[in-house]
């Protein structure tokens, strides 16, 4: 028995392999004039500090790092909070392809009790140390931990979203680079560290949780205290991306995580976002035992978007089988049409 990430998830490999793979130019390219290449990469979250897990996922996306294009985090780089730290670009194996990172709820947290937000710049510090080679735009205030890239060869714009620090000011950001994105025709997608709003329609798709996660969270949140900051009252960006949405603008999704479960689906404005479960078997929460030595041990998704086709494609790295017997594999969706394709 094995316990190395590449042998456990061999089966997956036939999908990365054609995540990014472009249709052949000889073939298609006459009749449909493709001018874009599809864009690939990892989409792992809530990786709480665990220094194992980090080195995996690092280990597989250098092993293709041939059919990956880059890493992205959505937030939970911490542990509890901000006491519970590891630097793992630099404890950790050096990845191949660059690590994008959202800040999440417990990043924010500096580790007294009742839990309240700690200042900016000691979030900033933690999370974006190392983005010497990221080439993206930040939003010009001190410490921003919003910032888009344009991935032009893929005519797809990446924007990362700050949930917890100066949200009255993303928001107008926001609405610029979208407008920006608009006219120039990017397609885009966002990544922050919770989704803009509760699930409506998930299609039958597996890489949503069948538990009743909405009862449990209203349920829960009604009995949060100081705990509750980001519950209560933040500023989302969900309106602004609606706009975008109606104006004409082609919006991909909203990469998420922070819930420690799937979800995949329409909110009720219609929006589609991507929650992958925790990347660590750090928390109890989730749909799947996490167990070392298993394929369970892991959980990311490798993402492929084609904007030629509309097409958003994902593949589970790790943990694939819920509670219910469910095996999610992979999963191609049309998110023009808002339709799956296909699911493996």
């Amino acid at each position: 028995m094995t316990d190395n990430i590449i042998e456990l998830n061999k089966e997956s490999e036939q999908f990365v392999l054609q995540a990014g793979k472009e249709r052949s130019r000889m073939n298609f390219g006459k009749v449909f004039g493709d001018k874009y290449m599809p864009l690939t990469f990892v989409h792992a979250s809530d990786m709480h500090a665990v220094c194992d897990n980090w080195n995996r996922m690092v280990e597989y996306v250098n092993y293709y790092k041939d059919y990956i294009g880059f890493v992205l985090h959505t937030g939970d780089y911490c542990g509890g909070d901000q006491t519970v730290y590891k630097d793992l670009y630099v404890e950790g194996e050096r990845c191949e392809k660059v690590i994008y990172q959202t800040n999440g709820n417990h990043d924010c947290f500096p580790g007294d009790y009742p839990w309240h937000l700690a200042e900016k710049e000691s979030v900033y510090k933690l999370l974006f140390n190392h983005i010497e080679n990221w080439d993206v735009n930040f939003m010009d205030i001190p410490h921003s931990m919003s910032y888009y890239k344009d991935f032009s060869e893929s005519n797809i714009r990446m924007i990362a979203l700050d949930d917890y620090y100066d949200t009255w000011e993303t928001r107008v950001w926001l609405r610029g680079v979208l407008s920006d994105a608009l006219e120039k025709g990017l397609h885009v997608f966002t990544a922050q560290h919770e989704r803009t709003g509760y699930i409506e329609e998930n299609f039958g798709t597996k890489y949503t949780s069948l538990d009743d996660y909405r009862a449990i969270h209203k349920a829960y949140e009604r009995s949060r205290t100081a705990y509750d900051f980001d519950h209560r009252g933040r500023v989302l960006y969900e309106d602004i991306i609606l706009e975008f949405i109606e104006n004409g603008g082609n919006f991909i999704c909203n990469f998420a995580g922070h819930e420690h479960y799937d979800e995949f689906g329409l909110t009720d404005k219609g929006v589609l976002n991507v929650v992958v479960q925790n990347g660590t078997y750090w928390s109890a929460h989730g749909d799947m035992e996490r167990i070392k030595g298993t394929k369970s041990y892991d959980c990311f998704n490798v993402v492929g978007i084609d904007t030629e086709l509309g097409l958003l494609k994902i593949i589970r790295i790790g943990a694939d089988v819920d509670h219910y017997m469910r095996k999610k594999t992979a999963l191609c969706f049309d998110y023009v049409n808002k339709k799956i394709i296909s699911e493996a």
